[in-house]
């Protein structure tokens, strides 16, 4: 590589899909002896002591980084090597990122709203090269006028997440797991509809979710499927089991995972018997339900935006049928969204119960399509596409 660091913009955590990102791009790079520059304190990072110890020299040079940065609004620090900068809808960046410029400068991108007008092209120019996190945020940009993008979708490690391990106990229960913060676009409001029907017909089933989330969206959300939202505890923790209890899955049915390790999440899944995700929009390819997929966890997944770069032939259960989402507040260009059907998933949830055997099939042919996202082979994309502009 003709450059021997590289810095990015965000927190590397063992607990958010951003984070992850940040720290095993960090780890990826130490390994290929390129010195990573992270500019943003860690948040939660959990890691066995042999990852901290590899990002001991990343770490000690984050604190010089974060450092560097200029106090003042006018300044801007230039930094002699690639510099990432994680942007969301509308091509947007923090205040951080505003106060660095990098040699050059590359944006990572991860977008659910669709809107591509002059302000977002203009914000494009900024950037040599922009990296989008799926097949679908690469082609909504280039369709908007923004042409220098590629699509660099993660990866997941396929070490930790495997068929092999330990696996959390669950009792013998027809698990149901459902991962991703709470909001709209995630579709839990979905997977409570699809599970209120599996009761129907399972009474014992456990729906065991993980869907913390530290900034809760208060608005309401327009769907048919669940009133009101979940209260949020002095420990900032949501109080969801009296949520899905007022929405029809009584606290026996229900376990609430809070926010899990990375490292936990892999007994979780091996011990979960199906996943299920009926989100309506991904920018990226969705970190939970790969990671669930290379766990070897059969996947029901919604067939729309970055979910598609996931989908293969008999490596999920898809669910084809797609119909248009509402737009809110947050997310207003939402023409390829997805709604899915509860009871299309409901129907895959008994098709797995009935049909054990099948599921196992599906699971593992699942977590060998997930072979090639490992973060090596990502991450070695993402520097050949640097390299070509450096």
């Amino acid at each position: 590589m003709s450059f021997r660091q590289l810095g990015f913009v965000w927190p590397m955590s063992s607990r958010t899909g951003w984070g992850v990102f940040g720290a095993n791009l960090a780890l990826e790079l130490t390994a290929r002896g390129i010195l990573p520059v992270p500019f943003i304190e860690p948040l939660d990072l959990d890691l066995p002591p042999e990852k901290m110890a590899t990002l001991a020299p990343a770490l000690k040079l984050q604190k010089q980084a974060t450092a560097m940065i200029p106090p003042e609004t006018d300044r801007v620090l230039t930094c002699p090597y690639p510099l990432l900068h994680a942007l969301g809808n509308g091509l947007t960046t923090t205040k951080v990122s505003r106060k660095l410029s990098g040699q050059p400068d590359i944006g990572m991108v991860f977008i659910e709203d669709g809107r591509i007008d002059d302000i977002v092209r203009k914000r494009a120019e900024r950037y040599r090269l922009i990296l989008a996190g799926s097949q679908w945020n690469a082609d909504l940009l280039r369709a908007g006028g923004i042409d220098h993008v590629q699509a660099c979708p993660q990866g997941v490690d396929t070490a930790l997440f495997s068929p092999d391990g330990p696996a959390r106990d669950f009792d013998g229960r027809f698990t149901v797991f459902s991962g991703g913060k709470l909001e709209y676009r995630k579709g839990q409001d979905i997977v409570i509809a699809a599970f209120r029907r599996l009761l129907e017909h399972q009474p014992d089933a456990l729906l065991a979710a993980a869907w913390h989330n530290y900034w809760p969206d208060p608005a309401p959300w327009p769907s048919a499927h669940v009133t009101g939202q979940p209260r949020q505890g002095d420990d900032r923790r949501l109080q969801l089991v009296e949520w899905v209890a007022a929405n029809g899955i009584p606290a026996r049915n229900f376990l609430d995972l809070g926010a899990p390790t990375n490292a936990e999440m892999a007994t979780i899944f091996r011990g979960a018997t199906v996943g299920l995700f009926t989100n309506r929009a991904e920018g990226g390819t969705n970190l939970v339900a790969m990671e669930a997929m290379a766990s070897g966890l059969p996947a029901i997944l919604s067939a729309n935006t970055g979910h598609l770069d996931l989908i293969s032939a008999g490596n999920c259960y898809p669910l084809t049928e797609q119909g248009s989402a509402a737009a809110t507040a947050d997310f207003v260009a939402v023409d390829d969204w997805g709604e899915s059907d509860p009871e299309a998933a409901a129907v895959l949830l008994r098709q797995a119960h009935d049909n054990p055997s099948e599921a196992i099939r599906i699971g593992l042919a699942g977590s060998r399509s997930l072979q090639q996202w490992c973060w090596h082979d990502r991450i070695g994309h993402m520097l050949e596409l640097i390299q070509e502009i450096t």
